[in-house]
């Protein structure tokens, strides 16, 4: 059982539980640092210290039930190895050809997953700015500050050295930003910032990394980072996006400035809904792909077996032909051998005639050696005598 291994949660949850952690860690060759780190990841409950003892001393311990798949999260652990995206089982071939294809079943709607997000998320605020900022936040400010300094003491003038949140669009951005993350980390989320001027934003959500934007509410919402600082604007408008997972750019959920006449602050709390629900679809579209593609893959194998067997039974069949062709090739030589030896031995014969009638002047002794050569020479080349003409089983036939 050593080595890299996926299980479902409920799996790991009933091992974790069936005895003691550093046992259950050693069928997988880890140690069981690596084994909680497993639990912890997939939001499995482990056994408290002293459990084991008190079980063993025939105490009533309550097992801890094991929670619900949060919003976004894979019900497959991988054990051992990097965790990482949502760790969905991809089956082998020889598996996919033996069973059927099963979708993945969810006991809950995205609309019951979301009237959950709802019932916990209450309200969402904006915190006051720039005092509390979120932690990524406050260091893109420290490093505004610092472009800040570092362009008034220079004598000239670089782009790239511009403070960039130094006007009330970029400002009233970033603090709507630090609302959602902070919204969003207290639910349990990762947010994340990959660039210094706040552009590439993410969420991640469990297993699930969804992208955002809030820009421009003038320009089109690029999920492309490149094509984002290419359309940015800093008009009064802003406009938060939420991308669909995959390759595509396209937006899955929309706010903006006016839509309604309001503003994007009246819509916190729903935006932070929508990213921890987004999350939660992006996981299930995942399965979907995952379920489809198996039934692709199948496909493939299943014409691909096919093919393979339909040329092996044709090559099967030119190797049959070939041995027969090659078994009449050699009967065809025995043929022709059978004569050779018979005109030989007829020359033979012929030539003892002669000698006999005295039409040939040699010693008696000279010919019968000369007889006794051709009869070993005649005795080869007979395919009867030598039983060579049994031997028609080719190697390629056995």
């Amino acid at each position: 059982m050593a080595g890299n291994k996926t299980l479902s949660r409920k799996e790991l949850y009933n091992l974790v539980w069936s005895e003691p952690m550093k046992k259950v860690a050693g069928q997988f060759g880890l140690s069981d640092v690596s084994m909680a780190k497993a639990c912890k990841y997939a939001n499995i409950p482990r056994p408290p210290v002293g459990y084991w003892v008190k079980l063993a001393a025939g105490k009533s311990i309550r097992r801890q039930p094991l929670p619900d798949r949060g919003a976004g999260m894979s019900d497959i652990v991988k054990i051992g190895g990097f965790q990482h995206g949502f760790n969905l089982y991809h089956r082998t071939d020889e598996d996919i050809l033996a069973t059927d294809p099963t979708p993945y079943i969810f006991e809950e709607s995205i609309e019951e997953v979301k009237a959950g997000v709802e019932a916990r998320i209450k309200s969402v605020t904006m915190p006051k700015f720039p005092e509390k900022a979120h932690r990524i936040i406050r260091k893109i400010l420290e490093k505004d500050g610092e472009r800040r300094k570092k362009h008034l003491k220079s004598p000239y003038s670089y782009m790239f050295d511009e403070q960039k949140f130094n006007n009330p669009f970029e400002i009233r951005r970033l603090k709507i930003i630090n609302a959602v993350f902070t919204a969003l980390e207290r639910a349990g989320m990762k947010p994340n910032i990959r660039d210094q001027n706040a552009h590439e934003l993410s969420v991640q959500v469990n297993n699930a990394s969804v992208e955002i934007s809030l820009e421009s509410a003038s320009v089109k919402p690029e999920r492309i980072r490149s094509q984002r600082h290419k359309t940015r604007s800093t008009n009064g408008r802003l406009r938060l996006s939420i991308f669909c997972g995959g390759m595509t750019g396209d937006v899955r959920q929309s706010w903006a400035d006016g839509e309604d006449g309001g503003r994007l602050e009246e819509h916190l709390r729903e935006m932070v809904i929508a990213v921890i629900v987004a999350g939660e679809v992006q996981y299930r579209e995942t399965c979907q792909w995952l379920y489809e593609d198996e039934i692709a893959r199948k496909k493939n194998l299943v014409a691909e077996a096919k093919r393979n067997k339909e040329e092996a039974e044709r090559k099967e069949i030119e190797r049959r032909a070939a041995i027969e062709k090659s078994r009449l090739t050699r009967l065809l030589d025995d043929v022709r051998a059978m004569r050779e030896a018979t005109d030989i031995r007829e020359f033979a014969e012929t030539v003892l005639a002669l000698w006999k009638e005295g039409n040939i002047e040699t010693s008696s002794e000279e010919i019968m050696r000369w007889l006794d050569w051709v009869k070993v020479q005649a005795d080869k080349v007979d395919p009867i005598k030598s039983r060579r003409f049994l031997d028609y089983t080719l190697d390629s036939d056995k």
